[in-house]
C-alpha cells in the first residue's frame, strides 16, 4: 500500500480531536471553578482569625472605656483610684498587667508602684525624691486620648505595640479618656495588655483556623502603622534596640525600641499589601517567587476594633491542592480516553508510524549533533527515498558546522583579546589621568598659592607686581589646560552631568561683558551685548556650565579678532511650556576655512601649526563646549567666512524661576574668619603655603602630616574645622576620616578634603568616607574663604 493510502487511512481518525478538544475546555473550566473556591476558603480562614482578635481586642476597649466612666476615677485622686484598679486587675486575672493613670501633662501613674515622695507618679528613680517624673506624651495612646484630643471627647483606642517604660517587657495600651464632671478632659486610663496574651491570642487562632494547612501556613499580625507584632521570623518582633551589648537610650533616657514595619520589607509586592492592610482593606495577593521563598498566596483581614491587620501567607501548592487532586482526577480519565483511542488507531497506523518514527528520531538526534545515527534506507517507496536525502543533507551539515566552529572559535578569541586591550587602555587612561592630576595639582597648590599671597601684598615694586600678576596668569593657564584635558576625559567616560540651580541670568551675560572689557579695550574692539526683551531675568539651568561654554566662545572670538566687533546675542526661541534660550557669539576676525569646518570640534585640532604659535591654545575647547551643549540637549553651529568673520550659536534650555538676591561684595575680606584649624598635609611646600593663607584669613591653624597624628591631635585639642589631605603617608585621609567618624565626640566636627584628586569617583569617596565638603588643588583663595566661611558659620550657629 502507496503512502498516500496509508495516510488517508489515519485522517480517519482525525475525529478524536473535537472529542480532546470538548474535554480540556471542560477541564479547564472546572480547575478554574475549584481555584476561586479554594482562595474563598483560605480567605474565610483568614476572617475568622481577624474575628477571634476583633472581639477579644472589643472587649477590652468595652472593660476599660466602663472602668474610665466611673465618678472615682473623674477625681483623678490616685489614692482613691488605685484601689479600684487593683480589684479590677485581679479580677481579670492575667488580662490586664497593669493599670496606668495618665495625667494631660504627661506624667502617670501605674498600679505596680510609684515615687512616694511625688504623690506615687513613676519616676525614673521611684526611691529618689528629686527624681525626674516619667513621661507618655510621647506615647500614641496619650496623643490620642489627650494630645490630639482637642473635642474633649471620650476617645477609646488600642496602642500600638511598645515596650513598658517601667518594667521593660512588651505591651499593648487600650486606653480611654478620662473626662471630668464638666466635660473637660481631665486624664487617661490605659490597661496594659501583656504579650503573652498577643501569644495566646496566635496560639488560638492556630488552632481554630490555620491548623488545617499544618507547618506551611506563615501568619502575622501587624500594628494600624503596619509595625509587625507577630512574625514567624522572631527578630521582626518589636525589641529593645542594643549596640556593642549596650541599650541604646534616647535624649530623656528612655530604652529605644527597633519596630519594624511591613511597609519597610525590601520586597515591593509587600509594601504595596502592608499599605492596604493598614488602610484596613481585606484580600488577597499572589506573590511572586524569591530565593527565600515559593510562589505564596497572601491574604489579609482588618481586626477593625483595634486598627490592626492579620496575614496569613501560603504557599501556592498548599492553596490548591484540591485544584491539584481535581486536575490528577481528570487527566487520569483523559489518559484512559486517549489511550483507548490510540489503541484502535494503531492498528490502522503501525505501518507507516514505524518509518516515520525512525525518520524524526534520527532528525532529533542531528538537532543535538549526533552525527553518527543510522538510517535503513531500504524498500522503493516515498520513505526510502526521504532516508536517502535525509542522509546527505546530515553529511553536508556535518561538513558545514565543522567549518563554522572552527570560524566562531577564530573569531572569539580574536574578540576577547580585542575587548582586553580596550579594557586594559581604558584603566591605563583612568589611572594615568587620575595620578597626572594628582602629581600636578599638588605642586601647581604651592605656585598659586605662594602667588595669591603676594598678589595680596602692597610692598613690591611696578616691576615685581608685574612679573608677580604674569606668573599667576600663567599659571591659571596651565590650570585651565589641566582642567580642560580632566573635562574632556570625563565627558567621555560619561562622569560629566547637569547641576539645576536658580541665578540671575542678566546678572551671568554683563559678568562676562566685564570680564572681557580689559581685552576689549586692549585690542580697540567693540563688544556688543544684546538680550532680548522676551529673555527672563532669573532662571533655572547650570550656570556654571553656562558660562564655561560662553568663555570659551567669547575668548576665541576675542583672540582671533584684530578689528571690529564682539557680538554676544541671547533671544528666546521657546513657547509658554519650555523657555529656549539661543546663545549667539559672533565676531569680525580672522574665520575659518570652509574645508577646515568639518574638523574643529575635534580635541586637539588647530586649523594648521601656525595657529597654534601665533595665537596658543590646546584645541580642546570646542570640543568640549560641543559635549557639554549636546549633554544640555542641545547642538553647537559654527557659520564662518574666512576673513570675514565666525559665528557660533547653540540653543539651551532653561526654567524660569524667582530669586531674592542680597548684595555680596565679591571683595576678599583677609582675617574676616575665626576659629582653630587643624591642617592635616604631608606637603612641606603646601604646609607653608595653605597656613599662610589660612592665617591671612584670621584663623589659627595646628599641622600635622598624616591620618594617624590627627587622630591623636584631636584628642588633644578642640577644633572647629579639619582640613584633611586625601593622600598621606601611614594613614591617608579617606581613612582617617572614617577613623574620626567613629569617635562619638566628633559625629559632629566639620571635615574638609584638600584633594588634588578632582575626578568623580574621587570625590565620591570623599563623601563615603564621612568628610562634609571639598576643596580641589590648586586652592584658591576666594573658593577656600568661601568655603569656611560657610561651614565655621555653620558652627557659630
Amino acid at each position: 500500500m502507496q503512502l498516500k493510502t496509508r495516510l488517508m487511512v489515519i485522517l480517519g481518525l482525525t475525529a478524536l480531536a473535537p472529542m480532546l478538544v470538548i474535554f480540556l475546555l471542560a477541564m479547564l473550566h472546572s480547575t478554574e471553578q475549584a481555584k476561586r473556591l479554594s482562595i474563598s476558603a483560605a480567605q474565610a480562614k483568614v476572617y475568622n482569625a481577624a474575628a477571634i482578635f476583633d472581639r477579644y481586642f472589643a472587649k477590652r476597649k468595652s472593660e476599660v472605656a466602663t472602668l474610665a466612666r466611673q465618678p472615682t476615677l473623674k477625681t483623678m485622686n490616685f489614692e482613691q483610684i488605685a484601689p479600684i484598679l487593683h480589684s479590677e486587675k485581679a479580677a481579670h486575672q492575667q488580662t490586664y498587667e497593669k493599670f496606668i493613670l495618665g495625667r494631660p501633662d504627661g506624667s502617670f501613674h501605674n498600679t505596680e508602684g510609684g515615687n512616694p515622695f511625688q504623690n506615687m507618679l513613676r519616676t525614673f528613680d521611684d526611691k529618689a525624691p528629686d527624681s525626674r517624673k516619667r513621661t507618655i506624651t510621647r506615647r500614641d495612646y496619650w496623643q490620642q486620648t489627650i494630645g490630639r484630643n482637642v473635642n474633649q471627647k471620650a476617645e477609646v483606642y488600642v496602642s500600638e505595640p511598645m515596650i513598658s517604660y517601667t518594667t521593660g517587657v512588651k505591651q499593648i495600651v487600650v486606653a480611654a479618656t478620662i473626662l471630668a464632671n464638666d466635660g473637660k478632659v481631665a486624664g487617661l486610663l490605659g490597661g496594659s495588655i501583656p504579650w503573652r496574651e498577643i501569644d495566646r491570642l496566635v496560639q488560638a487562632v492556630s488552632k481554630q483556623v490555620v491548623h488545617q494547612f499544618y507547618d506551611n501556613a506563615r501568619f502575622m499580625l501587624v500594628s494600624q502603622e503596619g509595625i509587625y507584632m507577630y512574625h514567624w521570623q522572631p527578630d521582626k518582633i518589636i525589641q529593645l534596640k542594643r549596640e556593642q551589648g549596650q541599650f541604646v537610650v534616647n535624649d530623656i533616657g528612655e530604652k529605644i525600641a527597633i519596630r519594624l514595619k511591613v511597609t519597610e520589607e525590601a520586597d515591593p509586592q509587600l509594601q504595596e499589601i502592608g499599605l492596604k492592610m493598614i488602610a484596613g482593606f481585606n484580600g488577597y495577593a499572589k506573590l511572586a517567587q524569591t530565593p527565600t521563598r515559593p510562589k505564596s498566596y497572601i491574604f489579609y483581614a482588618p481586626v477593625k476594633s483595634a486598627g490592626y491587620s492579620i496575614a496569613l501567607t501560603l504557599p501556592e501548592h498548599v492553596v490548591f491542592a484540591p485544584v491539584y487532586a481535581l486536575r490528577q482526577q481528570l487527566l487520569i480519565i483523559l489518559g484512559f480516553a486517549v489511550a483507548i483511542s490510540l489503541l484502535v488507531a494503531w492498528r490502522f497506523s503501525n505501518s507507516i508510524y514505524q518509518p516515520i518514527a525512525k525518520l524524526t528520531k534520527a532528525a532529533q538526534a542531528l538537532t543535538q549533533g549526533n552525527f553518527n545515527v543510522s538510517l535503513s534506507t531500504r524498500g522503493k517507496d516515498e520513505l526510502a527515498n526521504l532516508g536517502c536525502a535525509f542522509a546527505q543533507m546530515r553529511d553536508k551539515v556535518f561538513q558545514r558546522e565543522s567549518e563554522l566552529e572552527q570560524r566562531v572559535d577564530e573569531r572569539t578569541e580574536a574578540l576577547e583579546l580585542a575587548k582586553l586591550a580596550a579594557e586594559e587602555a581604558a584603566n591605563a587612561k583612568s589611572r594615568f589621568l587620575a595620578n597626572m592630576s594628582h602629581e600636578i595639582r599638588t605642586p601647581m597648590n604651592g605656585i598659586l598659592g605662594t602667588l595669591q599671597l603676594l598678589n595680596q601684598q602692597n610692598n613690591f615694586n611696578e616691576e615685581q607686581a608685574t612679573l608677580i600678576r604674569v606668573a599667576n596668569e600663567s599659571g591659571q593657564s596651565l590650570l585651565t589646560l589641566i582642567n580642560d584635558i580632566l573635562d574632556i576625559s570625563k565627558l567621555d567616560q560619561g562622569e560629566v552631568s547637569l547641576y539645576f540651580e536658580p541665578f540671575d541670568l542678566h546678572a551671568v551675560l554683563h559678568h562676562l561683558e566685564q570680564l572681557f572689557s580689559e581685552k576689549v579695550i586692549e585690542k580697540r574692539l567693540r563688544f556688543q551685548l544684546v538680550i532680548g526683551d522676551s529673555v527672563p531675568k532669573e532662571v533655572v539651568s547650570d550656570k556654571h556650565r553656562l558660562q564655561q561654554v560662553l568663555l570659551n566662545l567669547l575668548n576665541n572670538a576675542i583672540k582671533f579678532t584684530h578689528e571690529g566687533f564682539i557680538r554676544l546675542e541671547v533671544e528666546n526661541i521657546g513657547n509658554m511650556e519650555q523657555v529656549m534660550l539661543k546663545f549667539t557669539v559672533a565676531d569680525s576676525g580672522i574665520g575659518i576655512a570652509k574645508d577646515k569646518l568639518p574638523h574643529i570640534f575635534n580635541p586637539f585640532y588647530q586649523e594648521d601649526e601656525s595657529t597654534t604659535r601665533r595665537y596658543g591654545g590646546s584645541g580642546l575647547g570646542l570640543c568640549i563646549c560641543q559635549q557639554i551643549i549636546e549633554l544640555c540637549g542641545g547642538h553647537l553651529n559654527c557659520q564662518s567666512q574666512q576673513g570675514k568673520g565666525t559665528q557660533f550659536d547653540f540653543n539651551w534650555p532653561v526654567a524660569p524661576c524667582c530669586l531674592i538676591y542680597s548684595e555680596d561684595s565679591d571683595q576678599i575680606t583677609l582675617g574676616a574668619l575665626h576659629g582653630h584649624v587643624l591642617l592635616a598635609e604631608d606637603n612641606a611646600v603646601n604646609q607653608i603655603v595653605t597656613k599662610a593663607i589660612l592665617e591671612k584669613l584670621g584663623l589659627s591653624v595646628t599641622i600635622v602630616t598624616d591620618g594617624q597624628q590627627a587622630l591623636q591631635q584631636l584628642e588633644k585639642e578642640h577644633y572647629d574645622l579639619v582640613l584633611m589631605d586625601m593622600h598621606m603617608p601611614n594613614m591617608d585621609g579617606i581613612e582617617a576620616t572614617k577613623a574620626i567618624r567613629k569617635m562619638p565626640q566628633h559625629l559632629q566636627l566639620t571635615i574638609i578634603a584638600l584633594t588634588a584628586n578632582v575626578l568623580i569617583k574621587d570625590i565620591e569617596a570623599c563623601f563615603a568616607a564621612g568628610m562634609d565638603d571639598y576643596i580641589s588643588k590648586p586652592i584658591a583663595l576666594e573658593q577656600l574663604k568661601t568655603v569656611l566661611d560657610k561651614w565655621l558659620a555653620v558652627k557659630n550657629g
